[in-house]
């Protein structure tokens, strides 16, 4: 689908996404113990980092085959693409191990200024339905604890 001209789309980085479940592949040491699904704004990507999370909490490693049944046995195939987004994945990202700190930075980075943006915008919603400011400030100050951390 083409966006509208002046469609603007939330803050995501899904190269470095993809970079980074790469790696997960070869060593989940490198990316797991300071990512989480959340933090992806790809859906498949989101996904994908489920299952490999699992397989590292697991202490196993996870390698293409392990993701897709994973992924079948949870029911999260569909919302991947099935085992042809992970071969793809797998096949079309170009991996610099040098670079693992500046993607999970890239990551986290976007993914603050899209929960930041977003939480701004449901506050302003509810100024605008009438919500007393005080309270929508400090729902506003809850919902951005974890953000910075």
């Amino acid at each position: 689908m083409i966006a509208p001209i002046g469609a603007t789309f939330p803050p995501n980085d899904v190269a470095s996404e993809g970079e980074l479940l790469k790696i997960g592949y070869l060593d989940s040491r490198l990316v797991f113990d300071r990512l989480k699904p959340q933090y992806f704004y790809s859906e498949a990507n989101r996904r994908v980092c489920e299952a490999q999370l699992a397989a590292h909490a697991l202490r196993a490693p996870a390698d293409a085959r392990d993701v897709a049944r994973w992924l079948r046995a949870h029911g999260r195939d569909a919302q991947v693409g099935g085992a042809p987004y992970l071969f793809v994945l797998i096949e079309t990202v170009n991996v610099r191990l040098d670079l693992v700190d500046h993607y999970v930075e890239r990551v986290v980075d976007t993914w603050r200024a899209r929960t930041l943006a977003w939480n701004f915008e449901r506050a302003a919603a509810r100024l605008r339905l009438g919500g007393h400011w005080e309270r929508v400030l400090a729902l506003l100050e809850r919902e951005n604890e974890g953000v910075a951390a």
